[in-house]
C-alpha cells in the first residue's frame, strides 16, 4: 500500500550547517515525459513561497536557487501523466541539497543533515508500514504488535531528534500516540524558544491535563446532555458496575466506525453489573449524532455537548484523537487508555 508521509508546517531554527551563498536544489529526473513540465517549490499546503519558485525540466534537470533566513520544511511539487499531484518534502537550508526523480513513488533528497534525518524517517516507515498491511491479512492482535513498533519507533525518533526541524515536526504529528511518560520525555528536551511555539504550547498544555486524567489516577467527572436532552454526570455510572468504558467518537470518525463491530460484541457479552460503555460524541450536528447511533445499533449510553473537538468532557480528559477510550473500574481509578476491546476484554474475563 501507498503511504504519504505529512508533517506539520511548523518554522523552527535548526541547528545545521548554513551556506552563506543560499540554496541550490539540483534536481535529475529519469521520467522523460517530465522534461518540459514544470517543478514548483512551495509550503506543504501547495502555497508557493514566490512567484519565482517554480523551474522547468530540460534533459532531465532542473535547478531551484535562493536564500532561506531558517531551514523551513517545504516541497518539491508536480503533476503527473494523469494530472494528479505529487509531492516529496525537502528541508529547505541555505546548502547545496540534490534531489533524483526516479518514478512517482521513488523520489530521492540528500546533502544535508536535515534532509537525511527525514529520509532516514520515510525509509523506516515505509517499511513499517508495509509489514502491518502484511500482519494485518491474519490478525488483529498481529497489526496492533506491529502499530506498536511503528509508535514505538515515532517516539524514539522524536527523543533522538528533538533538537532539531524534523524531530519537532514529527513529534507534532505524531504525539497523540504517546505516553504521558513518553511526551514528557521529549518536551522536556525543547528548548525554552521551542516550548512557546504556539503548537508545541498547546501540546504541552494538554499534557498537564492528561497527567490529572492518566492511568493510576482517580477519574474527574463532567456532565454533558443525552440522546433525551437531560443531564447526565459520569459519577452517576461509576461504581455501578465492575468496569465503565468511556468511548470518545464522533460520526464523521471512520476508525471509530470500524471499531464497533469489536466494542459492539465486548457489551453484549458482558453488560450488566460487569461492565457498561457511555459513549460521548465529539459531533457537533445532532442529526448526524443521533443518526449514527441508530444506523450502528449502539445500544449503550450516549452523551454530547455538540461542541465538536471543544467538547467539555473531551477537554478534561485531554483528548486529542479519536477514538479514544477509558477504562474506570468501580471503585473510580482509571485502569487503562486507548484500549482494544480484544483488551478490555481479557480484563472482563478476570472478573469470573
Amino acid at each position: 500500500m501507498k503511504r504519504t508521509f505529512y508533517l506539520v508546517l511548523i518554522v523552527f531554527a535548526a541547528f545545521s550547517c548554513i551556506n552563506k551563498s543560499g540554496y541550490q536544489i539540483k534536481g535529475t529526473s529519469d521520467l522523460k515525459w517530465l522534461n518540459g513540465k514544470t517543478i514548483y517549490l512551495a509550503d506543504l499546503n501547495g502555497v508557493r513561497f514566490y512567484d519565482t519558485d517554480s523551474t522547468v525540466v530540460k534533459n532531465g534537470k532542473f535547478t531551484f536557487k535562493g536564500d532561506v533566513n531558517t531551514a523551513k520544511i517545504c516541497g518539491i511539487w508536480f503533476f503527473d501523466e494523469n494530472s494528479e499531484k505529487i509531492r516529496r518534502i525537502v528541508i529547505l537550508e541555505n546548502a547545496d541539497i540534490n534531489l533524483k526523480i526516479i518514478s512517482t513513488d521513488s523520489i530521492f533528497v540528500s546533502g544535508t543533515e536535515l534532509n537525511d534525518v527525514y529520509t532516514h524517517y520515510e525509509n523506516s516507515m515505509t517499511s513499517l508500514y508495509k509489514k502491518y498491511d502484511s500482519e494485518s491479512q491474519f490478525s488483529e492482535m498481529a497489526a496492533k504488535k506491529v502499530k506498536n513498533e511503528i509508535t514505538q519507533f515515532e517516539f524514539d525518533f522524536c527523543l533522538k531528534n528533538a533538537t532539531n526541524l524534523v524531530g519537532k515536526a514529527i513529534f507534532l504529528q505524531s504525539f497523540y500516540k504517546f505516553s504521558v511518560e513518553q511526551k514528557e520525555q521529549i518536551t522536556n528536551q525543547f528548548d525554552d524558544e521551542t516550548k512557546k511555539d504556539e503548537k508545541i504550547a498547546l501540546v504541552i498544555e494538554n499534557l498537564e491535563r492528561e497527567k490529572k486524567v492518566a492511568v493510576g489516577q482517580q477519574f474527574t467527572d463532567f456532565e454533558q446532555p443525552t440522546l433525551q436532552g437531560d443531564m447526565l454526570k459520569l459519577s452517576d455510572l461509576v461504581g455501578k458496575t465492575d468496569y465503565l468504558l468511556i468511548d470518545f467518537w464522533a460520526s464523521w470518525c471512520g476508525p471509530c466506525i470500524m471499531s464497533f463491530p469489536a466494542l459492539k460484541s465486548v457489551y453484549e457479552k458482558y453488560q450488566g453489573k460487569r461492565f457498561e460503555i457511555l459513549g460521548v460524541s465529539l459531533d457537533n450536528n445532532e442529526s448526524k449524532w443521533k443518526g449514527a447511533i441508530a444506523q450502528y445499533k449502539l445500544a449503550w449510553k450516549h452523551v454530547s455537548d455538540l461542541k465538536f473537538w471543544q467538547c467539555e468532557a473531551a477537554q478534561i480528559y485531554a483528548v486529542s484523537s479519536i477514538p479514544c477510550t477509558v477504562l474506570i473500574d468501580k471503585n473510580g481509578k482509571i485502569v487503562g487508555r486507548d484500549l482494544h476491546p480484544m483488551e478490555i476484554e481479557d480484563i472482563l474475563i478476570l472478573l469470573r
